[in-house]
């Protein structure tokens, strides 16, 4: 079973792909379709036993191989032992021009798969990509920001012009994989009931794991109340479109 994981950026996808990783039988690939890098590709290189200059040249050798020629990298990369195997792309990665032939011969393949990760607060998933773009990505893995606490200030036109931009992409990215076998997780499901969402995840991929037989590999670790992290939260409050958005769970 070959499948993708797709979405746009800060909607659960290190979370889903952490712990799908963490079962039997499953194999999945993080962000190989990156314009200038290929991130965890998985292929028993442990990043954590490997030096800094061991990490800099697999990663430009993997960049090489990956530009050299896109599809059969793919198709290389899906082609594992596991069960099911697969990789992360975002909406602007599988609308880019670069990587329209590897996204044609994915159309192709009648027997791949697509998990679609959608968060239904767009209020915290900018919040969210703000503070990982200032402070590092927040989630308690090695590389994750942890614990430590961030403060910033959010531009309320700029979020409604980036809600408006995911929307678009979201759009034209589920018309194009219409008709595809496609499965929707919102963030708020795997937040709230991680091992049930991740079990819906695995008998979609048909491979029969149960939710008792699941756990988190990362926990939660950003603020609860966005006041606690938006310095301009009564801003946001009074705002006819980001109130909404800002009193949601």
């Amino acid at each position: 079973m070959k499948f993708v994981v797709v979405g746009a950026g800060r909607t659960g996808s290190t979370l889903l792909i952490s712990t799908l990783n963490s079962l039997p039988n499953i194999c999945c690939h993080g962000e190989l379709l990156q314009a200038k890098f290929v991130r965890s590709y998985r292929d028993g290189f442990d990043p954590l036993e490997a030096t800094v200059e061991e990490r800099a040249v697999r990663a430009e050798l993997l960049l090489q191989r990956r530009n050299r020629d896109p599809v059969k990298f793919i198709e290389n990369a899906l082609t594992t032992t596991s069960s099911a195997t697969g990789f992360k792309a975002l909406y602007g990665q599988l609308l880019s021009v670069e990587f329209n032939k590897v996204v044609q011969r994915l159309l192709l393949d009648t027997d791949i798969k697509f998990v679609h990760l959608v968060r239904e607060n767009s209020l915290r998933r900018y919040v969210s990509q703000v503070v990982a773009s200032q402070g590092g990505a927040i989630h308690s893995a090695p590389g994750g920001r942890g614990e430590e606490k961030i403060l910033v200030h959010i531009d309320i036109e700029e979020f409604l012009r980036t809600v408006n931009h995911i929307e678009t992409q979201r759009s034209k990215v589920c018309e194009m994989l219409s008709g595809k076998h496609f499965f929707d997780l919102t963030y708020e499901e795997l937040a709230r009931s991680t091992s049930t969402a991740v079990a819906s995840v695995c008998h979609f991929l048909e491979v029969d794991i149960e939710a008792s037989q699941i756990q988190p590999t990362l926990r939660k670790v950003g603020a609860v109340d966005l006041s606690e992290v938006v310095s301009n939260y009564q801003e946001l409050i009074d705002n006819p479109v980001a109130r909404n958005f800002a009193l949601l769970e």
